[in-house]
This record gives structure tokens, C-alpha cells and sequence, in this order.
């Protein structure tokens, strides 16, 4: 398993997101219009009733036969004897009508399926194995449109799910409920003979995570690498939800890195999408030599195999030690933000005394010499020369 810890400048995130994904390869395959069958259940009426009933005990049933019983005419009697055969209730010979095998359980609930063909687009997760349908119609949600964009990998289908006809893998899930989205009257799908492929096209994706007034998780999907931006939402996914929350959940540990000599580190988590952390002086070194900003708030990136995630982070010390580095790592960066020609020593020294305000450091704790140095040995050669160049010329 790759895992790393990077902290870095922040970035711009969703108010209200409960993981940030600011990169992550997920597997996906795309089948629209897939021909299924939809059940449509009829009501039986009272003299639908009768005429099956009929069928049952005459077998055969004629409609002079009921007509002679009823009064009804033989000609409606027919009329709906053969809308019953069309809905397979009932068999129709030369001799009369028949009772079909289902006519017992269509008397008892009272109502005839009818399976309709239709359409729908079907989007499988190979990574988590799910699957989440999208029917057609105005309010729907729109499937993602990968067509528009282009896959950066391809990974190997498992053996069990590539020796599979596209159409059985389909049923499966229909048949186990194990759909997302999908409308409650798709019963099944058609046979077919394409087979699952066994390599299928990964994308690279950033995106986070909300939960839904349901309670569900739902994902929103910028997919990268195209000419036009493709967006997607995804509700009912909780798999690959999970598997990005996990990574987010590792920045706990983020700060173990600091404590090889011996430091402290304390780990605070103040939201979904943002924590504290805590150096003393001996971990604050290490940071700091490391090149991370710890005088202003950032952003931590975890990497976890196929996914980065994204925190906001902030730092404070905990000690005095800490706190003086963190005023001198504060008090360089806004000077060397400056142009070279504006750096003087009187500029210097204002910049160290709001840097020890902010730290709760006595004044003298940050010398204007000791700025001097930092800018000195991160290279900042010209911001030091415009700052001595009063001393330097006093002479001249």
C-alpha cells in the first residue's frame, strides 16, 4: 500500500463536503440504452374475474356459455376472454378458452403483470463492484458522460465478473436488488451475448463527498482529462465512499514525520475537512526544515494507492520554542513577499514585532539580525542587501 503525507498551500473546497477528493483513478464502465423489461401490473375487474374463474371450472369456456349465464353478450364476453390471452392468463384453443398455469395466483392478488420493453443506462464501479442505474426522464439524473472524456489506464476485471455475459452480470443485480436507482418495475434484462470485457477503462477524477437529507452518501465527480469538463453525480454508493473517507481518516497520523527526534505532535480534528496540529520546538524543527508553512493555515494531502485526499490544516505551537520559530518562519515570509528595494532594517523590525504579537513572544525575543539570517540561508541575498545597505554606505 502507497501512503504518503504532503502539506502544501490550501485549496478551495465545498463548504458542506464531508471528504475532498483531489485525485482519484476509478474504474468505470458505461452501458447506455440497455434493452429491459418493465412490469406494468393490470387490475382485475369484477367480470375479469369471473370470466378466468369460468375458464378454470368449464375448461373449456365458451362465451355463448357465459352469455347464457350472465346476459352478457357473447361478443364483450370475447372481447375480454382475448385481452386476457394477450396478458397471458388465459390460453385460447378452437374449442374454447383455457385457464393458463398463472390463473390461480392472478385470482388471488387480484391483478395481471405485463412486461414492457424499455430502455436504460447501467454505470458499473469494478473497483467496488457496484452498480447504479439512470432511467430516462426529465428530473432524472444524468449518467456520466464518458464518451466525452478520455481514460488515462485500464485495469483487469476480476476472473469471476470478465467470464460473465454483460446481460447475466445485469440480471444478477436485478434479480439481487443490488442496483442503485433503479425504478422498482424493472424486473429484468434482455439476454444477450456481449461479454464483459477484461480490461476496462480507468479516469482520473477529483470530487467529494455530502450526505444527502436521506442519509445517503452522495458523490460529486469532475472527470478529468477531457476537452470539456464532465461532471457526474452518484447517489447510493457507499463503497467507493468509503474507500475515500478511509484515506481522509489517515490524517490523524499526518505529523508522525516530525517526531524523529524526539518531538511532540498533537492531532485535533475540527471538522469533516479540517484539522490542528500541534508541534512543540523539537517537532516544529523538523517541519520547518522539511519546507512546511507553519506560521499560516494550509492544506494536507493524503495519498493512498489510487486516491488523494484533501484537509485543510492548521499548526500551532506548543511551546515557547515553537512559538519563536513560527514568528521567524512568519516574520521571513512576509518579507521576502516584498520587492528587494523596499526591505529596510526600521521595515524589519516592524515585521518582528507583529510576528511576536501574533506568537505571544516578549519583543525581543525576534531580532531584526535573526530575520536577517533566515532570509540568508533561504537565499534571499538581495532582500538582506537592500536591508544593510543603510550600514553598509553609512560612509560614503
Amino acid at each position: 500500500m502507497i501512503l504518503d503525507h504532503t502539506f502544501g498551500p490550501p485549496l478551495k473546497t465545498d463548504h458542506d463536503a464531508q471528504v475532498v477528493v483531489h485525485e482519484s483513478l476509478v474504474t468505470m464502465l458505461l452501458w447506455p440504452s440497455v434493452p429491459v423489461r418493465r412490469r406494468v401490473d393490470h387490475d382485475l375487474t369484477v367480470i375479469d374475474r369471473f370470466v378466468v374463474e369460468a375458464a378454470q371450472r368449464l375448461a373449456p369456456m365458451r362465451p355463448e356459455d357465459v352469455e347464457e349465464v350472465t346476459g352478457v353478450p357473447r361478443e364483450a364476453v370475447a372481447r375480454i376472454a382475448d385481452r386476457l390471452v394477450g396478458l397471458h392468463v388465459l390460453e385460447r384453443t378452437a374449442a374454447g378458452y383455457h385457464a393458463a398455469d398463472v390463473a390461480s395466483t392472478v385470482l388471488q392478488r387480484r391483478t395481471v403483470p405485463q412486461y414492457r420493453p424499455a430502455q436504460m443506462t447501467f454505470l458499473y464501479l469494478p473497483d467496488t463492484d457496484e452498480m447504479v442505474a439512470f432511467p430516462p426522464g426529465p428530473q432524472a439524473t444524468n449518467a456520466p458522460q464518458l464518451q466525452r472524456t478520455t481514460p488515462v489506464g485500464a485495469t483487469r476485471l476480476a476472473d469471476e465478473v470478465s467470464a460473465l455475459r454483460q446481460s447475466e452480470l445485469l440480471g444478477r443485480r436485478i434479480a439481487d436488488g443490488a442496483v442503485t436507482g433503479l425504478p422498482a418495475d424493472i424486473v429484468e434484462v434482455d439476454d444477450a451475448p456481449d461479454r464483459m470485457p477484461m480490461i476496462v477503462p480507468q479516469y482520473r477524477c477529483r470530487g467529494s463527498v455530502r450526505r444527502t437529507d436521506g442519509g445517503e452518501p452522495e458523490l460529486t465527480l469532475q472527470i478529468l482529462g477531457g476537452r470539456v469538463r464532465v461532471t457526474a453525480r452518484l447517489t447510493g454508493v457507499p463503497l467507493l465512499a468509503a474507500r475515500w473517507t478511509g484515506v481522509a481518516e489517515r490524517a490523524g497520523d499526518a505529523g508522525s514525520a516530525w517526531t524523529a527526534t524526539g518531538g511532540a505532535v498533537t492531532s485535533t480534528r475540527l471538522g469533516d475537512t479540517a484539522w490542528r496540529y500541534g508541534l512543540d520546538d523539537r517537532a516544529a524543527a523538523v517541519a520547518d526544515a522539511a519546507g512546511v508553512i507553519l506560521s499560516e493555515p494550509g492544506g494536507l494531502l493524503i495519498r493512498c494507492n489510487d486516491d488523494i485526499a484533501y484537509l485543510d490544516a492548521e499548526f500551532e505551537p506548543l511551546d515557547d520554542g515553537a512559538r519563536l520559530l513560527f514568528a521567524r518562519q512568519s516574520a521571513f515570509r512576509s518579507v521576502s513577499a516584498l520587492a528587494p528595494e523596499k526591505v529596510t532594517r526600521a521595515l524589519l523590525r516592524q515585521t518582528a514585532d507583529r510576528a511576536v504579537t501574533a506568537f505571544d513572544l516578549p519583543r525581543d525575543m525576534l531580532t531584526v539580525d535573526s530575520v536577517l539570517d533566515e532570509l540568508w540561508q533561504r537565499r534571499f541575498y538581495q532582500h538582506v542587501y537592500a536591508a544593510r545597505r543603510e550600514e553598509d554606505f553609512a560612509d560614503v
